[in-house]
């Protein structure tokens, strides 16, 4: 599953990022923290598709196109919440979306900035609740949020 949350991050193939995600989980008794998150996301992401009347076959460009034009749907739920749908991320954090919007950006420059932020704060924040020690995964949950720091 931290291969679903990996590709999310924008990073499907750091190796010191799913060393980073095998030590979390062995620091938290193998809990399957990102196995939760991934269906949380799942869940979060699937909802919002029935709402906006889509079919599941949808394609990750008609996503994208439907989460502008409704983009009232989404909030603070959704912030950490993203699709990959046929090998491209799409964004449901309310930001990305209003981003692109205000920007006139196109499919192939969509903002992923707000949601690897989010998702990298909520995966931190996950195995910081499951640790018998918080404060040992510092340096590891640190890892994860390298991007965020660059990117935002």
């Amino acid at each position: 599953m931290s291969r679903a949350l990996m590709t999310l991050l924008g990073r499907p193939a750091d190796k010191l990022l799913s060393i980073a995600f095998d030590d979390l989980e062995k620091a938290t008794g193998t809990q399957a923290i990102d196995a939760k998150l991934v269906g949380d996301i799942l869940h979060i992401a699937h909802t919002i598709i029935r709402e906006m009347g889509l079919e599941g076959d949808a394609t990750a460009r008609e996503l994208y196109h439907a989460l502008r034009v409704h983009e009232d749907v989404l909030g603070e739920s959704t912030r950490y919440a993203g699709l990959v749908v046929g090998g491209e991320v799409v964004s449901f954090h309310h930001d990305d979306v209003v981003t692109d919007n205000e920007e006139s950006r196109r499919f192939e420059d969509r903002s992923l900035e707000h949601l690897q932020a989010a998702l990298a704060d909520q995966i931190v924040s996950r195995y910081k609740d499951w640790a018998a020690h918080p404060e040992l995964l510092q340096k590891i949950t640190k890892y994860i949020q390298v991007n965020k720091e660059r990117k935002i």
